[in-house]
């Protein structure tokens, strides 16, 4: 799939997930949801290396994927 958010991204699912999770306990007004965000980003960093890194080697096409659609969750910065 490289069309629409994926033909920028190679994980729009987690952009929509952690704006999610950073919105949520703004709206709740739960200030220690907030604190934990970082925690879950780094878990999440560490998901997506391990992810692409069998992506890469179990599916056919993928790496060529990866020089296409070079930013894993922010255009222009990672």
């Amino acid at each position: 799939v490289d069309t629409g958010f994926y033909a920028h991204v190679r994980h729009p699912f987690y952009v929509g997930f952690i704006a999610f999770l950073a919105g949520l306990p703004l709206w709740l007004e739960s200030y220690a949801g907030v604190l934990a965000l970082p925690i879950v980003l780094i878990a999440l960093v560490a998901r997506i290396f391990v992810e692409e890194k069998t992506l890469r080697d179990t599916l056919p096409g993928y790496a060529e994927y990866m020089t296409r659609v070079r930013y894993r969750l922010i255009p222009l910065i990672w």
